[in-house]
């Protein structure tokens, strides 16, 4: 799904909560919402949770305690 998001420029002005909500709620994932929007993962989510989308938080809480997003990281690149 291709989240249709306002373009202003000030994306922090122009994609309201219950915009993302909607889109959201229409299928879109926290992921896809970053990538149209603009905006960083973190606020995605604030703004959702401002616009009444707990289940949002739930989720991104519970897919972090199982490793998600994974370590990125190439091994033998650790920084010490």
């Amino acid at each position: 799904m291709s989240p249709r998001l306002p373009v202003a420029s000030d994306a922090s002005e122009a994609v309201t909560p219950q915009t993302l909500r909607d889109q959201y709620e229409s299928g879109a994932t926290v992921d896809e919402l970053v990538a149209a929007s603009g905006l960083s993962y973190g606020t995605v989510l604030n703004r959702l949770h401002d616009a009444g989308d707990i289940v949002a938080l739930a989720l991104d809480a519970w897919l972090r305690a199982k490793g998600y997003p994974p370590d990125l990281t190439r091994p033998g690149t650790e920084v010490l």
